[in-house]
């Protein structure tokens, strides 16, 4: 969890979601159609193109703190 204070929009709090491995049959991103309407991997190294690079310190720190647990 994070926050994230923002001077028009209010403070934030940020939540990251461990899914576990996705990477096997037995598990499929399914999406409701309603909410959303795309999904993607991103390449660690590429994810200061898709967030701000604060949020990708702290995703690739989860990554990285997760990898021993799979």
């Amino acid at each position: 969890m994070d926050r994230a204070p923002h001077e028009r929009e209010g403070d934030k709090l940020l939540f990251l979601f461990d899914c576990g491995n996705l990477g096997d049959d037995e598990h499929h991103i399914r999406l409701d159609g309603h909410k959303l309407d795309r999904w993607e991997w991103v390449p660690l190294d590429r994810l200061e193109n898709y967030v701000v690079s604060r949020i990708a310190h702290l995703i690739r720190a989860a990554v990285h703190s997760s990898d021993a647990t799979y």
